[in-house]
């Protein structure tokens, strides 16, 4: 896809694949390939489908998705945006009680930010 087109391609790459080290060999690879950049989600690998029989999608250790956030943010070298690599956190608090839900992504939010903006710089 990148050799057909100029504009910037952001990948869905589920959890990243694995751990933090499968993780970073995806921003590599993808930095490769001139992919912008990719949306990973803060799930159990290998990811269960919620569609079949309502089975629900177990959230990764907080700890284990932050060392993912670490891996990606501190492989990126791409040189053609100014911004830099793109990375994006997927969360989701659908189905059930919404509201403790929400707060159970509000809190592991807050972990994460702390990685990416103070840990990261």
């Amino acid at each position: 896809m990148s050799d057909a087109t100029d504009i910037p391609i952001l990948l869905d790459a589920d959890t990243g694949y694995g751990n933090f080290n499968n993780a970073r060999r995806l921003v590599t690879k993808l930095e490769q390939r001139g992919v912008a950049g990719a949306c990973i989600e803060d799930k159990l690998f290998p990811k269960t489908n919620s569609l079949l029989d309502g089975r629900a999608q177990p959230l990764a250790d907080i700890d284990e998705f932050c060392a993912k956030i670490k891996a990606c943010k501190g492989t990126e070298c791409f040189p053609f945006f100014p911004l830099g690599w793109v990375l994006v956190t997927h969360f989701t608090c659908k189905g059930g009680n919404f509201l403790k839900k929400l707060s159970v992504v509000l809190c592991r939010w807050e972990y994460y930010k702390i990685i990416w903006f103070y840990q990261l710089g």
